[in-house]
């Protein structure tokens, strides 16, 4: 389902995208396509190795805008639906600020559920 687009990529994606293949992390899929019938996109994602949920990042880009599509009634209820239903499909949305990119602590959140796969993996379950 996953499509690799550079249609609407955006300057915190590509600083995002810099942070995880300095990192060493996985090649993500960039602007996947989860969902059958709605046109939403993640604009990072990686599949679990392990079956435990997929991963995705969102970059929230322009959150402290006056006029943010992200922080609009409209658009905040639209993206609320989008990553509830992305974890209805079994895919864990991490969302990150511009704040959280440039900080690093966007790309150790990733980290920190990577390492839990390998635990999953490790243990053979999730608990």
């Amino acid at each position: 389902m996953g499509v690799d687009t550079m249609a609407s990529v955006s300057e915190l994606e590509e600083q995002m995208l810099v942070q995880i293949r300095n990192s060493g992390l996985p090649e993500p899929v960039r602007e996947h396509k989860f969902h059958p019938t709605r046109r939403w996109r993640l604009d990072f994602f990686w599949s679990s190795p392990v079956g435990y949920y997929d991963l995705a990042l969102e970059c929230e880009g322009g959150t402290f805008m006056a006029r943010s599509r992200h922080t609009s009634k409209t658009g905040f209820e639209k993206d609320v639906e989008k990553y509830n239903e992305a974890l209805m499909h079994n895919v864990l949305v991490l969302r990150a600020t511009t704040t959280h990119v440039k900080d690093g602590r966007a790309i150790e959140w990733v980290k920190g559920i990577m390492d839990t796969w390998k635990v999953v993996s490790l243990r053979g379950t999730r608990q």
